[in-house]
């Protein structure tokens, strides 16, 4: 199953520059799951604006042991260290089997006798670079709407 985290700074530290990426002074504010190439879906769970899953507590019970600690349940994140810092924080143990993707990128070569450092291994940039394929940007995926907490 891959998963990815969108986050938000907690309301003491929202004029804080990129400090939703900071475990200590952010949370998660959605959760995106797929299980099969070009399906996936979306969880709001502590947006601003816009409706939020009903059962919180439920959401995270279920995540916890049939994904996130599920020895059966193979685990694909972009930049896994990230995710797994999340779930940390709220006691979550990411278990194997894992697949870290920014981790792999960085084992493929970017040119010959180079290996790809961690500053060319963000998903769009791969996504170009590998499938010329174009990410659609926040703008386009939202209207420019925020959505954090």
């Amino acid at each position: 199953m891959a998963f990815d985290f969108e986050t938000a700074p907690d309301a003491a530290y929202r004029g804080e520059e990129r400090i939703d990426l900071d475990v200590h002074k952010s949370h998660i504010v959605g959760c995106s799951f797929s299980v099969k190439e070009g399906q996936a879906f979306y969880v709001p769970v502590s947006h601003r604006i816009c409706r939020n899953i009903v059962d919180i507590d439920a959401f995270w019970s279920f995540t916890r042991d049939a994904v996130f600690m599920n020895i059966n349940r193979v685990k694909i994140a972009h930049n896994l260290a990230f995710e797994a810092m999340f779930l940390y924080k709220d006691g979550i143990v990411v278990q194997e089997p894992c697949y870290d993707t920014i981790a792999a990128s960085q084992m493929t070569l970017k040119a010959p006798m180079e290996f790809r450092p961690l500053q060319d291994s963000g998903l769009k940039l791969l996504a170009m670079q590998l499938f010329h394929a174009d990410m659609p940007n926040f703008m386009a995926v939202t209207g420019g709407r925020a959505l954090t907490k």
